[in-house]
């Protein structure tokens, strides 16, 4: 169900970063004419690339923190530095 809940909204996401860089490049919302099509491509890529970098740094960041937290919790070393702030 998370998962589900996740991916409804980097779609969501990715759809209003759509419209919003498609009407920041060609000044409205749809294609009328040829370069506003070529503008919405272009929007279409940046969004696109957008979603990656977000969703990546989310999911790395999170994994490398937790890679740290467990190397740390291996080596014992809460342990050991625990009376250091005390």
């Amino acid at each position: 169900m998370d998962f589900i809940i996740k991916g409804l909204f980097w779609i969501i996401l990715f759809v209003a970063l759509l419209f919003s860089f498609n009407y920041t490049i060609s000044g409205n919302l749809y294609a009328s004419e040829f370069w506003d099509m070529i503008g919405g491509v272009l929007a279409l890529i940046a969004s696109f690339i957008f979603v990656i970098c977000l969703y990546s740094a989310f999911t790395v960041g999170s994994f490398s923190t937790h890679l740290e937290l467990s190397r740390a919790r291996r080596k014992d070393w809460f342990a050991e530095h625990d009376s250091d702030f005390l």
